[in-house]
């Protein structure tokens, strides 16, 4: 008889444990699910890449009359949707816009012949969104400028005058690299906007420069 109490104390501590590990995957699991309102990007969201079409030309001039000739190379995305636990990379969504720099870009390559350009890229622009952690990440990037941002600071509202242009309803991105002075040219803020993207940037120096223009080549052949 007491073999028999043994043994259903041993079958009932072993499928307690048992038990136990189920409930323990069942929870695992569950919290590496996602709802996919927290995997692609809301309307808000969108809308940061409503004003950037491929091909598109887009001028910044400062008060010398200099100019920085921005191309887009088109807006892309990445996807993983699987998620898991131990090792496996959490799942992710990211939107963002290829741009570079014309004609002189040190991250360019060369233009060929026939109007065929064959360049690297810069991500002017990304959005990255992991649904599990429910995180959201904005990243600029411009010339040797890049920040990311969990969230933006607010928007101005109010007008802001900048080289004779007014521009409203905008982001202020800083730096966030210490001011050192070693390379007055760099670029230490971007002027944002939702619905027509790069405004404006300043170096170091305090020198603006400003969106002047934006011109469609629906005839350029990009190189992938």
């Amino acid at each position: 008889m007491q073999g028999i109490f043994y043994a259903l104390h041993i079958f009932l501590n072993r499928s307690s444990m048992i038990n136990r590990t189920a409930i323990f995957l069942i929870a695992l699991l569950t919290s590496c699910s996602y709802s996919l309102k927290d995997f692609y990007l809301n309307a808000e969201e969108k809308s940061f890449f409503t004003s950037f079409k491929a091909g598109d030309t887009i001028y910044y001039e400062n008060l010398n009359h200099d100019f920085d000739t921005l191309l887009i190379i088109g807006i892309d995305s990445n996807e993983k949707r699987e998620h898991g636990v131990f090792m496996a990379k959490p799942a992710s969504h990211s939107v963002f816009v290829s741009s570079t720099l014309l004609p002189v870009n040190p991250y360019a390559t060369r233009v060929q012949e026939q109007n065929r350009v064959d360049t690297l890229f810069d991500r002017l622009l990304g959005i990255y969104k992991l649904p599990v952690e429910k995180k959201v990440e904005y990243v600029f990037s411009f010339k040797e400028f890049f920040e990311t941002r969990e969230t933006l600071d607010s928007l101005y509202l109010d007008t802001l005058r900048i080289n004779g242009q007014a521009f409203s309803e905008y982001y202020i991105i800083e730096s966030s690299v210490p001011d050192k002075r070693e390379n007055p040219h760099e670029i230490d803020r971007l002027i944002w906007s939702k619905n027509a993207g790069l405004l404006a940037y300043r170096n170091r120096k305090g020198e603006y420069w400003t969106k002047v223009a934006s011109k469609s080549y629906s005839a350029l052949n990009l190189v992938e």
